[in-house]
């Protein structure tokens, strides 16, 4: 059968986990250094993945809520109400989680190879607003309103 009345503009489409996930991927594809995201909502649970090799999604899926619980609560209890950026770096690795609406998007990404400077893989945040990536490319910004978008509208189905 056909695929319903869904139109292909944003306007008047219901946002649904197929749209964010083709929002998330293409925003992986933006991201330099990114091989895997995932977004999760306010409760844990996974509504998109975007991975090239299978992952334990229940595992993985705590543990990056367990992270965000932990930003939180570091923050408030230093005075802080939101916590839109948190970075974990490793020796070749970063995982970085984004505050997106009320969820939360996961970003594993490899460091950046540069000769005298640390490089992280995920993108630099200073010229964004909080929980925004951004790089030299405005594909990134790009691909990052759109989930934005999708997120939003999907949290007020």
């Amino acid at each position: 059968g056909g695929g319903g009345g869904a139109g292909e503009g944003g306007r008047g489409r219901r946002a649904s986990s197929e749209h964010v996930n083709k929002a998330l991927v293409a925003l992986v594809e933006a991201l330099p250094g990114a091989n895997f995201a995932c977004l999760l909502t306010p409760a844990g649970d996974i509504v998109s993945l975007c991975s090239p090799t299978p992952r334990d999604t229940d595992e993985l899926a705590g543990v990056v809520a367990s992270v965000r619980r932990a930003a939180l609560q570091f923050g408030r209890s230093m005075g802080q109400t939101a916590c839109p950026l948190l970075r974990v770096t490793g020796e070749s690795n970063v995982l970085t989680l984004y505050g997106v609406s009320d969820h939360t998007l996961a970003v594993y990404s490899h460091k950046r190879a540069t000769s005298a400077e640390e490089g992280l893989g995920a993108p630099d945040l200073e010229d964004m607003d909080p929980g925004e990536p951004t790089t030299d490319d405005p594909a990134c910004a790009r691909a990052f309103a759109a989930l934005r978008s999708e997120v939003t509208a999907l949290a007020r189905i």
